[in-house]
């Protein structure tokens, strides 16, 4: 995470007891999350062998579920998960654009089919429920606004969302962190912090503030 929680929780007084974590790799935040207040969590992660150490490293901690899923905005679309060399960090449904260029020792290395799932189906499915209040955080290498869109009438429950954004297409037709500002902001949300790389990516946090 490129804003340490430490900063965002102190700064936005963020108070949060759930969490929503899309993309989660192997659980890199739990520690953080429970410094922070946060006692439930529930983590999704779409490759095998990465969920696997997911479950390794958090499956057994109170509070915390993990579900396997390959999250989009519908149902049951058969896609190629690109797996990548670098533990599975920019593994993702869409090609590599320009993180080809900006990062070339990373390639993928397999291409696995899958089919996708709404958020909202896949929670429903799994007798998961979230009050109000709680935090989401996606990092889905492009494919953060389709999960958004997947979660359907659930989104409006989160009143934070930290997530991966982009200024280029880092991933072939990804979308840009102003078309996820515009989608947020009919929602309610405004962006409140972010910090960038120097490759076309960053990390953003929206909060709701309507």
């Amino acid at each position: 995470m490129l804003i340490p929680f430490d900063d965002l929780f102190r700064r936005h007084r963020i108070q949060a007891t759930e969490c929503l974590h899309i993309g989660a790799n192997t659980g890199q935040e739990a520690e953080a999350y429970t410094k922070h207040g946060i006692r439930t969590v529930v983590w999704i992660e779409a490759e095998r062998h990465t969920f696997e150490k997911l479950v390794m490293n958090v499956g057994n901690l109170v509070g915390h579920v993990c579900l396997r899923a390959c999250v989009s905005d519908v149902d049951g679309k058969e896609v190629e998960f690109h797996v990548a060399n670098n533990n599975g960090q920019s593994s993702s449904i869409l090609e590599f654009g320009t993180h080809a260029v900006e990062h070339p020792t990373v390639q993928f290395v397999q291409n696995i089919r899958m089919r996708t799932s709404r958020v909202d189906t896949l929670l429903r499915a799994a007798g998961i429920t979230f009050q109000d209040g709680a935090f989401l955080n996606i990092d889905l290498q492009g494919a953060e606004l389709l999960a958004m869109k997947g979660m359907g009438a659930l989104l409006p429950k989160f009143s934070h969302i930290y997530v991966e954004v982009n200024r280029e297409e880092l991933y072939k037709g990804c979308p840009l962190v102003g078309d996820i500002d515009q989608y947020l902001a009919h929602l309610g949300y405004e962006g409140k912090d972010e910090h960038w790389t120097g490759s076309g990516w960053g990390d953003k946090y929206y909060q709701k503030v309507k």
